[in-house]
């Protein structure tokens, strides 16, 4: 980038559809210059991440756009996978999907809106080590 000799990641929002999509916004943002993307897995129409009544998609929904993303990009260009869950489905069924998102290949997970401490400290142990 011409702007910046900074890294970049961008949001990806939901990846915009499906996994063509993700595929196509991957390889866009990467051709500009970016070297970093998140990619939710928010129900469209999305809404922000702190707002109630978020709706998020099935699991493997999220885990073939990530493994959609993780097979578009090229060199060090960085995936991370943000889950919404927390609010719809607790602090458990968020932690297993980032589990999941990182086995399908994201180079990291982001658990929106913890509102605890032990969330915090929950989210901390679950992740502190994975590998990448």
């Amino acid at each position: 980038m011409g702007a910046t000799s900074l890294p970049i990641m961008v949001d990806g929002d939901d990846g915009y559809g499906d996994v063509k999509n993700v595929t196509y916004t991957v390889r866009g943002y990467e051709a500009l210059g970016v070297q970093a993307i998140f990619i939710e897995d928010q129900l469209a129409p999305k809404k922000c991440g702190h707002m109630d009544n978020k709706k998020i998609v099935p699991v493997e929904v999220m885990v073939e756009k990530l493994k959609a993303a993780v097979a578009a990009k090229s060199g060090d260009f960085f995936v991370l996978a943000r889950t919404d869950a927390l609010a719809p489905e607790g602090i458990d069924n968020a932690l297993r999907r980032g589990e999941q998102y990182l086995k399908a290949g994201a180079d990291g997970v982001y658990v929106e809106g913890p509102q605890t401490v032990e969330q915090l400290e929950a989210i901390g142990r679950a992740f502190k080590g994975m590998p990448l």
